[in-house]
């Protein structure tokens, strides 16, 4: 039963899923005459199954590798449990490519699908796939019957090249000029369902095998940190390559999720330390083992939001006209998420601010709508300006958040006028998305109304004097 739950809390990326696919636009048919509409059927299933396919396979490999750190014949039945699943999963995206690439209702059999699988760099990377994860099946089940390392080893590689075969052949790897790209790609979605499928694993293993947990952790624990290095790594260097220019990380759809993703990872990084101090160091100590299984829980639900967020990147794909402007989810992520985590791993002690709270966090909305909205410096100052504007919302959201912290008003004052200030940006540039900055209003109020909660929870300082020299 705990193999079946494994991947439990990874379910809840699919409300983000849909909230992102409808916020970009993806869910909505195509308006212009002569072009094919596109069923919601297909716009909603399609990017649902990848989604629940790349858990299935992360998991997979995630119990393939902590079988190899020491993990019990348990670990190998759930590697054959849900590699059995992603394989039923591989094989429904393959039959709706023909559905997702002409825009028609997906169907079990159709005459069109084979020249896709055949001639198309997408269809054969899904052949390859689903090959890869039927020979990786059949391991897996041997591999319970006979013990040679080499049968569950095979099958690891196996389960590697099918993560890797999409992302390769995919917007990042269809030219020749982004090959670079598509292998960077490639990497990345392995190193991140390692990581991803290795932690759903270790947080089960804690609870049903704490013997085996003992040893398995800190072996772990310096796998994930290699998997952090290589994500991060191939992370900057597939968004770079795709999304060249400043204007267009900062102003598209997609340059913003690329920022929000980074930023989950910043995050994820935070609470991979707790790991490592409260628990990790504490061994053998068994009280540890609920630690890791605790913080787990959180990590797996921000995984499972970066993990619906890439899915969005590939059905968007990079933006095709260039942008000086700043996504209203830019804006809360680099205004809000950012500075709460700098504030988390380093309470300011800078008091200057912290007797008008409310008039730091007004001065943070007046900036959201300035930055946002009006764009005085980037007007004026051109790329310099995009630079000295994203430094000033940094700067201004750091200075909101911790003058506010111990402020009811200041907080609610954030959390009623942040809608607004982007509803202002909406009217102010037509070319904005309001899908995204309702979305982006959403997020932000649930940001500041769990650092107004963190805040009541830790002691407010003694004295709030202002003294300037």
């Amino acid at each position: 039963m705990t193999g079946v739950r494994l991947g439990s809390r990874l379910w809840w990326g699919l409300v983000p899923l849909v909230v992102l696919l409808w916020g970009v636009g993806a869910l909505a048919s195509a308006a212009l005459p002569g072009l094919s509409q596109s069923p919601l059927l297909t716009l909603l299933a399609v990017p649902a199954v990848v989604y629940a396919r790349d858990v299935a396979l992360a998991i997979t490999v995630g119990a393939l590798v902590i079988g190899r750190l020491g993990g019990s014949g348990q670990v190998r039945r759930w590697a054959l449990g849900w590699v059995i699943l992603a394989l039923g999963l591989a094989m429904v995206s393959v039959l709706s490519l023909q559905a997702d690439i002409s825009a028609e209702q997906i169907a079990l059999t159709s005459n069109d699908l084979l020249p896709i699988l055949r001639d198309s760099t997408i269809g054969q990377a899904a052949v390859v796939q689903v090959s890869c994860i039927a020979m990786a099946a059949v391991l897996c089940a041997v591999s319970l019957l006979v013990s040679h390392r080499w049968v569950a080893t095979a099958a690891l590689v196996l389960v590697t090249i099918a993560i890797a075969a999409p992302p390769i052949a995919g917007h990042a790897g269809v030219t020749s000029q982004h090959v670079v790209a598509g292998v960077s790609a490639g990497l990345h979605a392995v190193a991140v369902s390692l990581w991803i499928g290795g932690l759903a694993v270790v947080g089960a293993t804690c609870l049903v095998d704490p013997d085996r947990a003992v040893t398995v952790l800190p072996r772990f624990s310096v796998l994930a940190l290699v998997c952090v290095l290589v994500a991060a790594e191939t992370g900057l260097l597939t968004a770079t390559l795709l999304v060249g220019a400043l204007g267009d990380l900062l102003g598209s759809s997609y340059g913003s999720l690329v920022i929000a993703k980074a930023v989950l990872l910043a995050w994820l990084i935070r609470f991979g330390w707790l790991q490592r101090r409260r628990a990790i160091d504490h061994l053998p100590d068994r009280s540890a083992l609920r630690t890791v299984a605790s913080i787990a829980s959180v990590e797996l639900l921000i995984m499972a939001t970066a993990l619906a967020a890439s899915v969005v990147l590939v059905r968007l794909g990079p933006p095709p006209i260039p942008s000086t402007e700043f996504a209203p989810l830019t804006l809360v992520t680099l205004g809000i998420a950012a500075p709460m985590l700098a504030l988390v791993v380093k309470p300011s002690s800078w008091r200057v601010s912290d007797a008008l709270p409310e008039a730091a966090m007004a001065l943070f909305l007046l900036v959201v709508i300035e930055v946002g909205g009006v764009g005085l410096l980037r007007t004026a100052l051109g790329p310099f300006g995009l630079v000295v504007e994203t430094t000033i919302l940094v700067f201004a959201g750091w200075c909101a958040l911790s003058a506010s912290r111990h402020s009811q008003v200041a907080i609610w004052l954030g959390i009623v006028g942040l809608p607004i200030a982007l509803g202002i940006n909406v009217l102010l540039d037509e070319l904005l998305p309001w899908r995204m900055s309702l979305i982006a209003g959403v997020v932000g109020m649930g940001l500041l109304t769990a650092w107004w909660r963190r805040g009541r929870r830790s002691p407010a300082p003694a004295t709030m004097a202002v003294s300037v020299a």
